[in-house]
């Protein structure tokens, strides 16, 4: 069967058109003229807007860019643990409109953890919202006793954010054509053309076209408000530096705040800042760095970054990014994980009677048989002691720690310390 035109799918679904364009035929057909024709287009149209509500003409849009049209720009989101959600899209975007199109998501280890975090009632901020996915997440998830606050600058795409929100139906929102920033004020935003998802507020190579948009700090902005912030996302191509310099004391006001937010150092270098800097500043609001990874990949595990790991992996000469999920509590993980190098390390320490010890075992072992040990301890019995190589010795000092009665108490101090601190982590990491 041959697929219908875009113009007559339309017609089937749109009694206002399908009305006009026969009355305009037979106007031809009379040959009484256009005047008539165009009498009928006002009077149909002057109708449909008495007669059809916004939410209406929201609907026969969606069921068109969704569904009908030679190039679709809106998708039904196909997300867990939310459902029902729809969202227009930018058609002329290269990024997100056609990843969320094909996937009906888009970020996956991000989508899932900023969803663990919310439960009803509580505050979502959304700094970079775009068009609204995580906006519409949120608020889906908070509730109509909690609340999302989004923050978008761009005037076009602030349009689709709006459009969305309508869509969807939602009250708790509350929209914000602004950029986030250290200061209230004017700043310039410069477009990209293609990347709907990447205009940032700093020149690029290109040379792209800027246009002034307001700014507020977060700081200027919750100033006042007496409801606590729960989760906060940020993602602002290399602007999240000048953002946290304008949120110091919504940081200190709300001490379980959770961030969800992007970590590219050749951004902020672009902007004047370290990464470095970055990292200390958010330490000294002790926070945890829990990487969700730089997009597409589903990661069901987050690891707890150290600043060396951050810092080391992350370059303004690599131009790597990543997505941090930051939770407080760095100061009590890194006293549980002292605990933990400090029992290992009793463990591990050597002595006089533990070499004595473990020549003892070795010899018994070897007289006694190996049939229980595992194949590679018993190669490394088999080797002489002076003939063994540096790995052979280990594995032989690891199995004789972990197995002597003599370090049962240290075993049990580390296993204890081990425990507190995966119990903690997991505890951070727990839904909300």
């Amino acid at each position: 069967m041959k697929r219908p035109s875009a113009a007559l799918r339309w017609y089937s679904f749109s009694p206002c058109t399908g009305v006009v364009t026969a009355g305009m035929v037979e106007s031809k057909k009379n040959g009484s003229g256009m005047r008539n024709a165009l009498v009928g287009i006002g009077l149909v149209f002057a109708l449909a807007f008495l007669i059809v509500d916004d939410q209406l003409l929201l609907e026969f849009e969606f069921f068109y860019k969704s569904r009908v049209a030679s190039e679709l720009s809106a998708t039904n989101l196909k997300i867990e643990p939310v459902s029902g959600l729809r969202m227009f899209l930018q058609p002329d975007d290269t990024t997100i409109t056609p990843v969320t199109l094909g996937w009906g998501e888009w970020e996956p280890t991000e989508t899932h953890w900023i969803s663990r975090m919310l439960k009803k009632g509580d505050t979502f901020v959304d700094v970079g919202a775009n068009v609204g996915y995580f906006t519409l997440i949120a608020a889906s998830l908070v509730g109509n006793e909690g609340r999302v606050i989004a923050f978008e600058p761009d005037p076009v795409t602030f349009s689709y954010l709006e459009k969305n929100v309508r869509l969807n139906g939602l009250d708790n929102v509350t929209l914000v054509q602004k950029a986030a920033s250290n200061e209230s004020g004017t700043l310039q935003l410069f477009i990209a053309a293609e990347n709907k998802g990447d205009h940032r507020i700093y020149q690029t190579d290109e040379g792209r076209t800027a246009i002034d948009v307001e700014a507020v700090s977060l700081d200027d902005y919750f100033d006042g408000d007496p409801r606590p912030l729960n989760v906060v996302k940020i993602d602002t191509q290399g602007a999240e530096g000048v953002i946290l310099d304008g949120m110091g004391k919504t940081l200190d006001a709300n001490s379980e705040l959770i961030l969800a937010l992007e970590f590219w150092p050749g951004a902020f270098a672009r902007m004047g800042y370290e990464a470095a800097d970055i990292v200390k500043l958010l330490r000294s609001h002790d926070y945890n760095f829990f990487d969700m990874g730089p997009g597409p990949e589903w990661l069901p595990e987050l690891g707890n970054r150290s600043d060396r790991e951050i810092l080391n992996g992350l370059t303004v000469e690599n131009d790597l990014f990543t997505n941090f999920l930051l939770i407080k509590g760095h100061r009590e993980m890194s006293q549980l994980s002292r605990v933990v190098d400090a029992s290992r390390g009793r463990l591990l320490a050597d002595s006089p009677e533990l070499s004595a010890a473990q020549s003892a075992w070795e010899s018994e072992a070897r007289s006694g048989g190996t049939a229980s040990l595992a194949p590679v301890v018993k190669a490394a019995l088999a080797v002489p002691a002076l003939s063994r190589s540096d790995a052979q010795a280990q594995t032989l000092k690891n199995y004789f720690r972990s197995h002597s009665p003599l370090l049962a108490e240290q075993r049990d101090t580390l296993t204890r310390a081990r425990a507190a601190l995966n119990a903690k982590r997991a505890s951070m990491l727990r839904a909300r």
